[in-house]
């Protein structure tokens, strides 16, 4: 669907969260929930690309606010049949069925859809976000404005879904542990990433983590190191790092370990780096791959870990 107003192009992009369950907090609407950002769409097809973009730095502006649990889009998106009859959606009640039936499974408390308006007279971009339950009722709506001309610098993108997911989650920094990334819950393919503790010893890094099978019983693979299957370590020096051994439960290797874990049953996994630089100060990015059977490969990705 385009919208012509002469000489103003108007591309609208509205973002709705779907909930699931009780009354929200008015202090945070993100905290403890499960979410799932569904691809901003765009009613002009020569701003699909923005579109893309402006989807991407929103998920990871409220990755960022550390207070809820993403379900990463590229882990789920085969999972919705997300076609272009589907570009004109701005409202819940546009969800197909068996969308809505996939996040009910995926146990997600919110599915935020995206949308723009690009005021060309103005010379600005408009991003604006609405909360709505399943009952329709709008509980919340933001907005922030980009300068028309700073639409494709990436920097000031960002910057702009930082606010916006800023004016959604109030109160991101108040993070209880010690360490920024500790604890930390990554929500994938129903399983639960729990990241625990995080441990030097020299040049040595251990990250313990409980990983939980949430909805039904699942075979999944933990990666270390494995033919083109591998987790990754990032530093705020630019370094990168492949883990030198991997466990789960009582296995151990230095490329993938296997386990069946039934429904609700924690099980310890840890991941060993070694040869760190000891001059870094914060891992930017752990990136966390395994394979659950039945979905596929997954990434549970933890960012900004303060090096202990």
């Amino acid at each position: 669907m385009s919208f012509y107003r002469s000489p103003i192009m108007v591309v609208a992009v509205f973002v709705m969260v779907v909930w699931c369950g009780s009354a929200l907090g008015e202090e945070n609407i993100l905290n403890g929930k499960r979410y799932y950002v569904w691809d901003f769409s765009a009613g002009n097809d020569d701003l699909n690309d923005l579109a893309i973009l402006f989807t991407d730095e929103f998920e990871e502006a409220l990755i960022n606010t550390r207070l809820g649990i993403p379900l990463e889009r590229r882990n789920y998106a085969k999972l919705f049949m997300q076609k272009e009859s589907e570009i004109e959606i701005a409202s819940f009640e546009m969800i197909t069925d068996s969308d809505l039936d996939q996040l009910k499974t995926l146990q997600a408390n919110f599915v935020i859809f995206g949308s723009v308006q690009d005021d060309v007279e103005g010379g600005v971009i408009k991003i604006s976000v609405s909360v709505q339950a399943f009952d329709s009722r709008v509980l919340a709506k933001e907005s922030v404005l980009l300068t028309r001309g700073k639409r494709f610098d990436t920097e000031s993108r960002q910057k702009s879904m930082d606010n916006l997911a800023n004016k959604l989650a109030p109160g991101k920094a108040q993070v209880k542990s010690e360490n920024p990334g500790v604890p930390l819950e990554i929500y994938s393919a129903g399983v639960s990433y729990k990241l625990t503790d995080v441990a030097r010893a020299g040049n040595t890094i251990t990250f313990t983590f409980i990983v939980t099978a949430i909805d039904k019983d699942l075979t999944i693979t933990l990666y270390g190191y494995y033919a083109n299957r591998h987790s990754r370590l990032f530093d705020d020096l630019g370094g990168e790092y492949y883990p030198d051994f991997i466990h789960f439960g009582k296995q151990h290797s230095k490329g993938g370990v296997t386990a069946d874990l039934p429904m609700g049953v924690p099980l310890s996994a840890k991941l060993i780096f070694e040869k760190i630089n000891t001059k870094a100060k914060v891992f930017t990015l752990l990136d966390f791959a395994s394979n659950v059977k039945g979905y596929g490969s997954q990434e549970a990705r933890f960012r900004n870990i303060r090096i202990p």
